[in-house]
């Protein structure tokens, strides 16, 4: 899979969202949050889905080394380098890897939750419950024990209800 699938496409899109990016960036920063996580759970509710928290456990475990390993290395090291400027054209492809490495995470994903086609999926891994707001998936996710994640998870749901979530 190479990131062609409506997951993809919803995630560039929102993310474009000035304020709910604002508010991605600032849980990433204050709870650990990965924003691809959050993504999941947004799209889920666009979709009027909840996905199930053991599956969403299980993907959070088997990705560790994708997102420890490979996306918030990367980050880290292309952070490091924003204020030299030497460093830019490094940084800039620092910055393409990082983003290689996030598409890869949400094909990971969306073959889990999503793509009714993929071999690892013999069952539907999606409840079957209508959910009335973006919150009730977010609150699935495995970093939602901070004491920041409540005030940054309603920013999240108002900027996600305010702008990308209409589209």
């Amino acid at each position: 899979m190479t990131g062609d699938h409506p997951f993809w496409a919803f995630s560039v899109r929102v993310y474009q969202a000035s304020g709910l990016q604002r508010s991605l960036l600032r849980a990433q920063h204050d709870c650990g949050a990965d924003i691809n996580f959050i993504l999941l759970a947004l799209y889920a509710a666009q979709e009027r889905l909840k996905p199930d928290q053991d599956k969403v456990l299980q993907v959070w475990d088997q990705s560790q080394t994708l997102r420890e390993d490979g996306i918030y290395s990367v980050r880290e090291l292309r952070l490091c380098w924003q204020a030299t400027a030497e460093l830019r054209h490094q940084r800039d492809e620092l910055l393409s890897l990082e983003l290689k490495l996030e598409r890869q995470l949400q094909d990971l994903l969306y073959a889990a939750f999503f793509d009714p086609r993929s071999e690892r999926l013999p069952q539907p891994h999606i409840g079957n419950e209508v959910i009335q707001s973006p919150l009730s998936c977010l609150d699935l996710l495995p970093f939602t024990a901070s004491t920041e994640w409540p005030s940054n998870s309603r920013a999240i749901e108002l900027e996600f209800g305010r702008n990308a979530g209409k589209q």
